[in-house]
């Protein structure tokens, strides 16, 4: 079974975007301010 290019881009990306919901939320529930939660990532 073949699994197209745009799938796996489309897999990814939505892994990123759920990734960064959850970091988003943690971050409104755990820092009252929001730039700690992005450190990790380097943003």
């Amino acid at each position: 079974m073949h699994i197209s290019r745009r799938a796996v881009l489309d897999c990814a990306f939505l892994r990123r975007v759920a990734a960064l919901a959850v970091i988003l939320y943690i971050s409104k529930k755990n820092f009252p301010s929001p730039g700690k939660a992005w450190e990790p990532l380097g943003l």
